[in-house]
Formats: structure tokens, sequence, C-alpha cells
């Protein structure tokens, strides 16, 4: 299981996945990758691999009992959409089970290598080199229940704009009054079969699209029920405080950390993020910017709890040219500074009240202009 949510990347296909499938599948397995101590595979993780059992995401399935004895693999995703939006997805993979753990060590390097335009690694299976070939099978949406099929669609669109709200069909399961439930398939599934049929070769394509098909199996497989981990949420208006150390050692307090600036940018970043440490150079030369208009930026490296990590993130940061303050991650940082994908930076002025939505995932482009928007919320309250 792998519960990822990032927003689509710009990154080239590659030869038999082309255009919005593998537009998808790739801002799909980043996201996989930026979260990846988060979970693994529900294959790796489960002794018994035909049942997954998670309330803490409201999820109860068990494999129908024809499709035990699968050539290919079948995997969840569970992806946040918004703090009233958790989206769970039934994945196929053109590869057995037992190779999901070679896979999955392999595949970061191949990934990243394809993300910075370098020769890609060989698969130790050729079958990996086809794209990886995962599609969702079924989408799940578990969603509050004063907001439905309508709102459902609008938060698609929103997030995950290239496949918009189109569905070959969209089913509401129900709702237990604070939850409301869906089930649905892509049009996009149907529309590429035959991309699906020559990467994956005729005896898996054979095996996907049985599972495709076959609606009211997968359907009774499932059973939805409200989340038990209900995702905390941070509303503009809403006032951090913490207490913890610099990179360092030296304590540090929010009320003396955000006193001397107009506003503050918090950036959540980790050493194994990819796209975190991709973006610390433009970072470095935007703090010179905040610095001009009386404002900040301040990292909280989200491992740096870890021992050994804090050396590592002083490290990174010297060679990426950062010398704006790093802080250990304070206790609870969870619950205090909720997010679902890194790097996620958030906005509060002198007394620590959030300003702005945050900005979740790598956005460079967005720091400045939302920097100054919430300097205008600033101006417009104090007037």
């Amino acid at each position: 299981m792998r519960i990822i949510a990032v927003k689509d990347p710009e990154i080239m296909s590659t030869a038999c996945m082309e255009g919005e499938t593998m537009k998808k599948l790739l801002s799909v397995l980043l996201a996989v990758l930026l979260l990846a101590p988060l979970g693994t595979s529900a294959f790796a993780e489960e002794p018994d691999p035909f049942v997954y059992d998670e309330p803490k995401y409201g999820l109860h399935y068990v494999t129908p009992e024809k499709y035990r004895n699968l050539k290919g693999a079948l995997d969840w995703d569970i992806m946040y959409l918004d703090d009233g939006v958790l989206k769970l997805s039934l994945s196929y993979y053109a590869f057995p089970p037992e190779d999901f753990q070679a896979y999955d060590d392999w595949f970061p390097g191949w990934f990243y290598a394809k993300l910075e335009g370098k020769e890609p690694p060989a698969a130790p299976d050729p079958r990996w080199e086809t794209g990886n070939i995962s599609d969702y099978l079924y989408d799940f949406f578990i969603i509050n229940a004063g907001r439905g099929e309508e709102e459902l669609r609008k938060e698609l669109k929103e997030e995950n704009g290239y496949r918009e709200d189109k569905f070959t069909w969209l089913e509401n399961l129900g709702s237990d009054g604070e939850f409301s439930f869906f089930g649905g398939q892509y049009e996009e599934l149907q529309e590429n079969m035959e991309v699906f049929r020559e990467c994956m070769g005729e005896e898996y394509f054979e095996e996907f699209r049985q599972l495709a098909a076959d609606r009211e199996a997968f359907l009774n497989a499932v059973t939805l029920s409200a989340p038990e981990a209900k995702k905390n949420t941070l509303e503009v208006g809403d006032t951090v405080s913490f207490e913890t150390t610099d990179l360092d050692g030296n304590p540090v307090n929010t009320k003396d950390l955000f006193a001397g600036s107009k506003v503050t940018m918090i950036n959540l970043w980790a050493t194994w993020c990819h796209a975190c440490k991709k973006e610390l150079p433009d970072l470095a030369e935007l703090a010179k910017e905040f610095e001009k208009n009386g404002c900040q930026i301040v990292g909280i490296c989200l491992d740096a709890d870890e021992e050994g990590v804090p050396e590592q993130a002083r490290e990174i940061l010297k060679q990426n040219g950062v010398d704006y303050l790093n802080l250990v991650p304070p206790e609870s940082v969870e619950d205090l500074l909720p997010t679902v994908s890194f790097p996620t930076n958030f906005y509060f002025d002198s007394e620590g009240r959030m300003l702005v939505e945050p900005i979740r995932g790598a956005d460079v482009e967005r720091y400045l202009p939302t920097l100054n928007t919430a300097l205008e919320s600033l101006s417009s309250s104090e007037k």
C-alpha cells in the first residue's frame, strides 16, 4: 500500500506509455517516491496477500476468489486530494507479486534518471521497462457527506486536471451520515487498452482486461467506512506555536522566530525527498527576496530527529548554498503542520497566524507571488 499526493509534474513520456496515460503514471509514481517512507507494497506488508484491512483509511478488501492466482500483481494506492476527500485506488502490475520488493528497490534509480534526462539503469526483468505497467483498475472515494458527487468531480478537476472527472462509470455506494462513498473507473482505462496490450504482452493484458471488466466482483470485494485517522486541518487564521531546536541543537521557539518578520514561510522538506532537495538552490535565492520585504524562509527537515540526519541535512544545505535557519521537527509536527506531500510551504505572520493556504508540492514559481498575497492580507487586516 502506498500513501501518495502530488500535483502532476511535466515529465517526458517513454516508449510504450505515451501522452496522458504516461503523464498520469509518472505523476503517481513520483508521489510514491516522495512519500516512500510512509508505506510499501501491500504484498510486502500483509501476511495474507488476499485480504487488506486498513481501518485507518476506512478500507476493507478481500480479493475475489477467482482472482487469487493472478500472473500479475494487485496493489492499493491511497491519495488525499484535500482534507475532505480520500481516494483509494486498486492497481494492476504486469509482473508477479513476488517481484514487488525487487521492483521497488530498482525503480527509484530508473525514475530519477528519467526525471533528470539521464540514461536509466536497465531493469533486471525487461517487463519492468515497459512503463512499469500499472494502471488503476478501480477508484474509490471517501468524501464528507455534505459534499456529494458534484463536489467530488470538482475536486478531481482541481487535483487531477489531466483526468478531469471523465468516468466510464461513477457510482454512489452509500453514506454513513458523516461520509459518502463512491466507486468508479476512468474512461482513459478503456481508451488505452491497445497501449496496455502492446506494453504488457498478451498474457498479462488478457488478465488485466478481465479484471477491468469485472465491476461487480470488485464492488463486492471492497467495504468502505469512516476513516479512523481523519487528517488534521489547519485553517487560514489558525495560530501555530511550538518549541524545538535548530540543526546545531540550539533552542528555538516560534514566539521569537515569528516576531522578527512580517511573514515567515516554513518549508517542510526531508533528506530523502528528491523534489525537496532539487529546489533548495532556488530557495536560497528566494530567501534574499524575502529579506528585502522584511520576511524570511525557515526550513524544517522532517527526518532531522533521526540519528545522524542533522549532519547529513547540514551538508545538503551547504552544498545548495542555503544559509537560512533550519530546524529539527517539533514533537507532533504532523498535527501542527499537517501535510500530504513534500515539500510543503506554510506562511505565517509575526504572531504565528496562517495567512494563506499552504503550497503542497514543489512549485518555486508560486512562492514569491504567494508571499505578496500574504503581505496584502496583512495590509487588509491592518486597515
